[in-house]
């Protein structure tokens, strides 16, 4: 791919370690791959509510456009580049609100709004990680303009692993990634696992105190923390250690986790709620749950459990539909087609 020199990207971005940093970095490693000049300037976190204490960044004499994150302050923007905004998750969302603190939702409906209205209404071009962040995104700013490109698996890790039956003599071991939050629906993995018994173990990306800040008091021995997981051969591990992910999420701007581990060779089951139906598809590729309801969540994985052809099955429709679908070409490509046409348009 052949990628013409006038195009030149300046991604200004919060340092906030959650999945949007995933996304900047991966996209910037990506686009300088393919010939495109890239560079991250990163701001701190209280950049984010106090973006008058930050020094507004000088762009680099070589960018040609700005790619910024829909919640950044106007007042950090440079005047100068074309805009590209995306909008990696909907908190406005009223589905979420029964999880949210009231200091939270106070937050996202003054401070965060505000910030993205100004946001999308100045940019060139926007974009969305998935089509149910695109309709919420519209829904709530009356945007007709959004291009959804979704997020994808990296090509460097090597996703794909073999897939294998437990011996009896092990648990069904489960895997959950992902910060733990009620947003997530971490609150639910310890009923989940009390009621799944002493044949089944969780791990979990986190720590027993992250556990009793959603409201465990009594954490069962099937449940085991390891910690905050930064590095990408460690989450593989994980990955290949596993037979099922479990991702009792509330609401998702995009769902990553559930992506790699459809390619890393593992059943999913997860939510039916905002994006994650569009990334499990409806072709048997991991399984759907009410969000919110133990019960499902725990015959799913007794399910799972009881027949290794049904999750074999579904592991190879999982690999299938995250390379199709997934795939870093794709997504790159749709991004340098965006940056294209706001630089020829400005």
């Amino acid at each position: 791919m052949t990628i013409s020199d006038e195009i030149g990207v300046w991604f200004l971005a919060i340092r906030a370690h959650t999945g949007a940093d995933v996304f900047t970095e991966r996209l910037a490693g990506a686009l300088r791959e393919r010939g495109v000049k890239a560079e991250i300037s990163w701001l701190p976190h209280y950049a984010e509510y106090l973006p008058w204490l930050v020094k507004k960044p000088r762009p680099p004499a070589w960018a040609t456009v700005v790619h910024v994150n829909s919640w950044l302050h106007e007042s950090l923007l440079p005047d100068n580049l074309p805009r590209v905004v995306t909008v990696h998750l909907c908190v406005h969302d009223r589905s979420i609100k029964a999880h949210q603190t009231f200091i939270q939702r106070l937050y996202h409906r003054v401070w965060i709004r505000h910030c993205e209205s100004l946001s999308l209404r100045n940019a060139e071009a926007v974009t969305a990680v998935s089509h149910y962040t695109a309709r919420m995104t519209k829904r709530i700013f009356e945007t007709s303009e959004i291009r959804v490109v979704h997020n994808w698996v990296d090509s460097k890790a090597p996703l794909v692993c073999d897939v294998q039956v437990p011996k009896q003599a092990r648990p069904f071991r489960l895997l959950f990634v992902g910060s733990v939050t009620q947003r997530k629906g971490a609150d639910l993995l310890v009923p989940i696992m009390e009621k799944l018994g002493g044949g089944f173990e969780l791990r979990y990306t986190g720590t027993e105190e992250d556990l009793r800040k959603v409201g465990a008091s009594k954490i069962p021995k099937n449940v085991i923390p390891v910690g905050w997981i930064s590095s990408p051969n460690e989450v593989e591990k994980l990955y290949r250690e596993s037979d099922a992910l479990i991702f009792p999420t509330r609401l998702e701007g995009f769902g990553l986790v559930v992506v790699e581990a459809m390619a890393a060779g593992l059943a999913v089951v997860s939510s039916k709620c905002s994006s994650i139906p569009e990334l499990i598809g409806s072709e048997g590729a991991g399984i759907l749950c009410v969000p919110d309801n133990v019960e499902e969540f725990v015959g799913a994985c007794k399910r799972l459990r009881s027949s290794p052809s049904r999750r074999q099955k579904m592991v190879r429709k999982a690999r299938d539909r995250a390379e199709r679908l997934f795939s870093p070409e794709e997504a790159v490509g749709k991004y340098v087609d965006v940056y294209r046409s706001v630089i020829s348009d400005s």
